[in-house]
């Protein structure tokens, strides 16, 4: 299977992103502050922050056409099932492929599901499959989300908290997470992690599931550990 890697990056980055030679996708706007996109944006994908809102959805389509936008990605705010149906609705009609978060996504949309790649419990391969069961393998978009997160136990939310610098320690793998971890203080303490290595595994398992499309964000991930994904 073809893999389908995307650069997401504001188009302050375009320059250096365009070395890349990637399909962008371009955060230039939001539903409220919808602008133009300089002349030099084109190609790609239009992502939308804010919350969606339908009566925009003619502005949008005309800012995709004036562009060369294949398709918008939105739901990044508050994502009401009337609007996001309606929207949906919208731009499908008129050619243009839509991008939803997980959290967005309806049933009978239209649209691609954004999942993050990000896990910090259970497993990798059971997040894909239950993915691929709801949206359908082709509809399915994994967001290579940095993992670099601090874990301390007990943690029932899950939930840890973005670290900037890796402490020292003994690094070792998790093949359940597909990404790298650090123990500390007797096994009450984790730093999970992503590295190129632990995001082509997350690719190999993607591939395996039959989802071959992928989202990294610049500056994220710098533009040498994108070119090596």
């Amino acid at each position: 299977m073809n893999k389908r890697l995307m650069a997401a990056a504001a188009d302050s980055a375009l320059r250096s992103v365009g070395r890349l030679r990637l399909p962008v996708v371009h955060l230039s706007c939001s539903f409220d502050s919808l602008r133009e996109p300089s002349n030099e944006v084109s190609g790609g994908i239009l992502a939308v922050g804010g919350d969606i809102r339908y009566s925009l959805a003619g502005t949008v389509a005309d800012i995709c056409f004036r562009h060369a936008f294949r398709a918008v990605m939105f739901g990044f705010g508050a994502a009401p099932q009337l609007e996001t149906m309606r929207i949906c609705g919208a731009l499908t009609a008129r050619g243009i492929g839509v991008y939803l978060t997980e959290e967005a996504w309806l049933s009978g949309c239209g649209a691609k599901a954004v999942i993050s790649s990000a896990v910090t419990g259970g497993s990798f391969r059971q997040m894909l499959e239950d993915a691929v069961r709801k949206f359908g393998a082709e509809n399915t978009v994994l967001d290579l989300e940095r993992l670099r997160h601090s874990f301390s136990l007990p943690c029932p939310d899950g939930r840890g908290t973005f670290v900037d610098r890796l402490p020292e320690g003994e690094v070792f793998v998790s093949d359940e997470l597909c990404c790298k971890y650090i123990s500390r203080h007797n096994g009450k303490h984790f730093i999970l992690f992503d590295d190129v290595s632990t995001v082509r595994m997350k690719e190999t398992a993607a591939a395996e599931y039959g989802v071959a499309e992928m989202i990294a964000m610049y500056p994220e991930w710098s533009l040498e550990e994108i070119s090596e994904m």
